[in-house]
């Protein structure tokens, strides 16, 4: 996996769902040691924090995570059931 759709992959991880820890985030998939360098270049970039219950967005990572979907045009999926 591409650096940047590895770091893209955990903000949108933590935009639906947060704090989440190291291992509910890393889908053990290639070294974790690499996972934990892209985790930490985030934290470096202001994006994400590091708190005692796990990895959250920062106010800048949401809005950035905020881009990225709309640039994805990926959109929920919503059904409508008539009762």
């Amino acid at each position: 996996m591409a650096a940047v759709s590895l770091r893209h992959r955990i903000l949108s991880l933590l935009s639906y769902r947060s704090p989440l820890r190291f291992n509910q985030l890393w889908d053990h998939e290639g070294q974790s040691n690499k996972f934990a360098y892209h985790l930490h270049k985030l934290e470096s970039e202001g994006l994400i924090l590091k708190t005692a219950k796990g990895y959250t967005l920062s106010l800048q990572g949401k809005r950035y995570s905020s881009r990225l979907e709309r640039e994805s045009d990926s959109f929920p999926i919503v059904a409508v059931i008539p009762i």
